[in-house]
């Protein structure tokens, strides 16, 4: 197999660094198309069995799944301070990520290239991080990560998940967050930085860049 070319893992996060952004893959909130896949015309308690069946590819399991699972190729967005999770991401509570070698950066696109997990990948310069930062036509953009390090649980408002069983989008907030995740440290940018919740309960702080992407 031909080895694609790659930043090296210091320029992906000097690139991250110069605009203060993260690597996240998102719990996607816009989900309603996928009921018809699972209940399809069903009413009643078959439906009710039909949404239970499906709870744990949803809102939280989706983001404990990716966690315990780092080889699987994940669809994830740049986001950084100023982005709002309606206009720059496919959800608004995800996992940051973290590369643990230059080939666990799949693919780079400047869209949403397809959320759907696959064996895409590309040869890939510096230039390229830039300008799928820089230039998203479409609000968001997507990069594929594949082997990659779980920094923290990330929130991009207005804070919100798709429940199966209410069949909509849900509001939430960070302390929620955080009761669901209590082994995870929560991150949010705040006043232009990145800001942390302690997973000790110890309460939190605003954080260096370098020390999620050194």
């Amino acid at each position: 197999m031909c080895v694609k070319q790659k930043p090296t893992i210091a320029e992906v996060h000097g690139a991250l660094r110069e605009r203060s952004a993260v690597i996240v893959h998102f719990s996607r909130e816009g989900r309603l198309d996928e009921l018809p896949r699972i209940v399809g015309e069903l009413v009643g308690e078959e439906r009710r069995q039909a949404v239970e069946r499906s709870v744990s590819l949803f809102y939280p399991d989706d983001l404990k799944y990716t966690m315990a699972h780092p080889a699987r190729a994940r669809c994830c967005s740049t986001v950084r301070p100023g982005d709002v999770s309606v206009d720059h991401a496919m959800g608004s509570v995800g996992i940051m990520l973290r590369l643990k070698t230059p080939q666990s950066l799949r693919t780079v696109a400047k869209w949403d290239d397809g959320y759907m997990d696959d064996d895409r990948d590309m040869d890939i310069t510096p230039a390229d991080l830039a300008d799928t930062m820089d230039d998203r036509p479409g609000g968001h953009n997507e990069w594929l990560l594949q082997d990659f390090d779980v920094v923290g649980i990330f929130a991009l408002p207005p804070l919100g998940y798709f429940d199966i069983r209410r069949e909509g989008v849900v509001q939430t907030d960070l302390a929620a967050i955080q009761r669901t995740f209590p082994d995870m440290d929560v991150y949010a940018f705040a006043n232009g930085a990145i800001y942390r919740i302690r997973k000790d309960g110890s309460g939190g702080d605003l954080v260096e860049h370098s020390e999620l992407y050194p």
